[in-house]
């Protein structure tokens, strides 16, 4: 009999559980929606060879790995990595598979490893990362959009300059609200028939090179998402939530999580310790092999003001260097991730009420009523990696970018939600060339 396919660990083949492996194929397949598969992708080879679906999912199992190897050099509670030998074991406990459907929500079922220990499979929404990362991919455009309201033209030559500047960002913002609604339509329709969703994402299809390095950005900022969406169903299974017998320990008055109820409490840390996962994961799998950066080094490099005469310390202040640019790129890309997560639970609410189903639109809006103490954990580590690192990534900017964002919700939701009820407007030809990323922060 030939052996099952299944996703192979990168990092972790001898400490993968082959059964679970198994499982988390047999659980795609029972739960994809092959009426939204064949809707969507007419061509795909996924509903004569399912083996197509487990080469495609992947990159799944190679995100679960690099979340694993950012776990074991995070430190603890107790201040200390968790270690490798922990996060061995952890890869012999969990799998994950992509979703195959226009569902929102990640889940993740229970099942016995092949040793009889507990085991668990992440199913991965892969709808939701691909909303998330529409939403990350457009932050810079709606930052320069709004930014525009606080200026105001004095005479011809600023009034031209105005025009330059924001104008690009602001008609980027009707692509945006078209691709947003394009989603939406879907999931509400529950597949692809009325139209394949928008995206705004590059996809490098002229080949050059400016369109290849637009596709690599585009790419990075949707493994982000997924990684996010991942590592919080990972967190919950390292922090034991899915054990209601277990006892909560006692936390100090000062933390943040102590007022808060406990199933909310369980949330907020999924999401805080996701977002730590995130941004250590995307840092450390940066390139073709992980690699943790040279601290000490850099910090020493951040004092030098010119390049060393001596190649092998100007070697060194190179990398550094780069190392900079990776750190403040990656913490930029998990801190967006983090931020279109509960953009499209807002988003996702606002549809749930505007259709009557109050039940839904009550336990996406759940998520918001966590959004601002995980906004303040993301801001206390952006402040507090100056000291570690010695690179400065929180700017007083970042609080105002993230209003632009809930403004921006707030817009969808009274003008966009309203609006799905009509017919959709024909297929945009090709990615609005507006939409780039910019250099600022989130």
């Amino acid at each position: 009999m030939p052996e099952a396919p299944y996703n192979r660990s990168w990092l972790f083949r001898d400490h993968q559980d082959v059964g679970l492996a198994v499982e988390a194929v047999k659980l795609a397949r029972v739960f994809a929606d092959m009426k939204f598969v064949q809707a969507a992708n007419p061509d795909s080879e996924w509903l004569r060879d399912w083996s197509r679906y487990v080469a495609y999912n992947a990159r799944t199992r190679h995100a679960l790995d690099g979340i694993l190897f950012a776990y074991a050099v995070t430190p603890g509670p107790d201040g200390e990595p968790h270690g490798f030998d922990e996060a061995r074991r952890m890869a012999g406990q969990l799998e994950a598979f992509i979703l195959a459907s226009p569902v929102l929500e990640c889940q993740v079922f229970e099942h016995p490893t092949q040793g009889g220990g507990p085991g668990y499979i992440v199913a991965l929404s892969a709808f939701a990362s691909d909303l998330m990362a529409t939403v990350s991919w457009a932050l810079p455009t709606l930052y320069h959009a709004y930014q525009a309201d606080e200026e105001t033209p004095t005479d011809l030559r600023s009034l031209e300059e105005f025009i330059r500047r924001y104008a690009p960002a602001r008609d980027a913002v009707r692509d945006l609200d078209q691709a947003l609604s394009s989603y939406l339509r879907v999931w509400e329709s529950g597949d692809a028939r009325l139209q394949a969703p928008i995206s705004i994402l590059p996809t490098g299809d002229d080949g050059s090179q400016e369109s290849e390095a637009a596709l690599a950005e585009g790419n990075a900022t949707h493994a982000a998402c997924q990684t996010f969406l991942l590592a919080h169903e990972f967190s919950h299974v390292t922090h034991d939530h899915f054990n209601t017998e277990a006892i909560r320990p006692d936390l100090p008055p000062q933390s943040f999580l102590a007022e808060l109820p406990d199933e909310t409490r369980r949330e907020v840390e999924a999401d805080c310790a996701a977002f730590t996962l995130t941004m250590n994961t995307l840092l450390l799998r940066e390139g073709d092999e992980p690699r943790v950066p040279d601290f000490p080094a850099l910090k020493k490099t951040r004092l030098l003001s010119s390049p060393s005469r001596f190649p092998g310390k100007r070697r060194r202040q190179e990398q550094a260097q780069k190392d900079v640019r990776t750190l403040i790129s990656n913490v930029n890309r998990a801190t967006e991730a983090c931020l279109s997560f509960y953009a499209v639970t807002e988003l996702i609410s606002a549809v749930a009420r505007h259709r009557g189903n109050e039940a839904q639109a009550l336990r996406f809006g759940k998520v918001s009523e966590r959004r601002d103490a995980v906004r303040g954990y993301v801001q206390w580590v952006r402040e507090g990696l100056e000291e570690t690192w010695g690179v400065s990534i929180w700017n007083p900017e970042e609080a105002r970018r993230w209003a632009y964002l809930d403004r921006y919700i707030d817009h969808l939701s009274q003008t966009l939600v309203p609006m799905l009820d009509q017919a959709p407007p024909s297929r945009a030809a090709s990615v609005p060339a507006t939409f780039r990323r910019g250099t600022s922060p989130s």
